[in-house]
């Protein structure tokens, strides 16, 4: 089953909190964590990979916490998806041929390439801002 994993929901959640936030307002991961009812260790460990990739950054500080460093429409469920996992692939094949033992025997890539192509645009063109709009109806 195609599956959104608990790291990529807890992000998205954390992500939406932060398009909430008032411009020069910062938000804390303890804070998120606890009113989210998340991790707090789990969601440190989501925010770092959010930062590596350049979704997030952070203010140090007392009144500090994290921020987006670009706008609810610039961030794609897909770009939140690969920050954490990787490269999306709907089967290790996709990504690295060597990856699969009967690359050789199988009838399947092109139907598994066009999948992957229909789910990687779908997840693309949903940003934080479309989901904050769906939220809102």
């Amino acid at each position: 089953m195609l599956q959104i994993s608990k790291q990529v929901d807890y992000a998205v959640q954390f992500l939406l909190s932060l398009s909430h936030m008032e411009e020069g307002s910062y938000l804390s991961a303890r804070e998120c964590a606890e009113s989210h009812g998340f991790s707090f260790l789990f969601l440190q460990k989501i925010i770092t990979k959010l930062r590596h990739s350049g979704l997030v950054a952070a203010k140090k500080g007392v009144s500090g916490g994290y921020y987006l460093c670009k706008t609810p429409e610039q961030i794609s469920l897909k770009s939140i998806i690969e920050s954490l996992e990787g490269e999306y692939a709907v089967v290790p094949c996709l990504q690295q041929i060597s990856a699969c033992k009967i690359a050789t025997k199988c009838k399947t890539p092109s139907l598994y390439a066009v999948i992957q192509q229909d789910i990687s645009t779908t997840i693309e063109k949903y940003t934080l801002a479309h989901m904050n709009s769906m939220m809102s109806k």
